[in-house]
C-alpha cells in the first residue's frame, strides 16, 4: 500500500514539475510585419545553416517561442551589447559578444540569451547570431 502511495505522489510531483517548466523552441519565419534589420540568434552552427532561429530581433522587440507559443517582447533597456526584453511576467536579456564585421551590412557574434520568469531563470544558453540590414 505504501508502494501504491509513493509511486502516485512521484507521479503527479513529476507531473507537476513538467507543467511548469518553461522551453524556447527554434522557428523558421519571422512574421512580415517585424522583419528587417536585426539581429538573428540559433543554438548552433547547424541551425544557423538551416535557417533554424531560437530568437529574432529587430532591437525594439525581440520575437521567441515560449512553450511554443510565438512571443514578442518589447525592449525595456539596451546597454551596448545589452539588450533587455518584457512581455507580462517574462523577461528576456540577450548579452552579445563583440561583433565580427563580416561586411558593410553584416556581423557575426557569440550572445547569452536568459530567460526569466519572475526572478527565476528559466532558460540560459550560449548560441550564435548574426544580423545587419
Amino acid at each position: 500500500m505504501k508502494s501504491i502511495l509513493v509511486l502516485i505522489i512521484f507521479t503527479f510531483s513529476n507531473w507537476n514539475y513538467q507543467q511548469s517548466e518553461t522551453k524556447l523552441s527554434a522557428f523558421e519565419k519571422v512574421p512580415d510585419d517585424i522583419s528587417g534589420c536585426g539581429n538573428a540568434y540559433y543554438l548552433t552552427q547547424k541551425d544557423k545553416k538551416l535557417s533554424r532561429l531560437i530568437c529574432w530581433t529587430d532591437l525594439t522587440i525581440a520575437y521567441i517561442y515560449i512553450n511554443g507559443k510565438p512571443t514578442r517582447l518589447k525592449n525595456i533597456k539596451s546597454r551596448g551589447k545589452e539588450m533587455e526584453f518584457n512581455i507580462s511576467d517574462y523577461t528576456l536579456f540577450i548579452n552579445n559578444s563583440p561583433l565580427k564585421q563580416i561586411d558593410d551590412e553584416y556581423y557575426i557574434m557569440k550572445a547569452t540569451i536568459t530567460l526569466k520568469k519572475g526572478k527565476q531563470v528559466v532558460w540560459r544558453k550560449q548560441v550564435v547570431g548574426d544580423g545587419g540590414c
